[in-house]
């Protein structure tokens, strides 16, 4: 799915913040749900991103992703 509306984020130092709204289609039933990602970026060029899916205020799923460039030949 798309934002809705316009997402907002912030930088400082090796992180960033992204904030937004998406809503989600499970079944036949679409949610509205925030996210609150963190990205950190390492010293080694892994990209760490955590997030935080929430409705209604209260966190209903967290996800953590590890992204890393290949190298073309791989």
């Amino acid at each position: 799915g798309d934002i809705i509306g316009t997402a907002t984020g912030h930088t400082a130092g090796n992180a960033m913040r992204w904030a937004y709204a998406m809503d989600l289609d499970v079944g036949e039933k679409t949610y509205r749900i925030t996210f609150d990602d963190w990205m950190f970026l390492m010293n080694d060029g892994v990209l760490i991103n955590r997030s935080y899916l929430k409705k209604f205020g209260l966190t209903v799923g967290e996800l953590t992703l590890f992204m890393q460039k290949q190298d073309d030949n791989e």
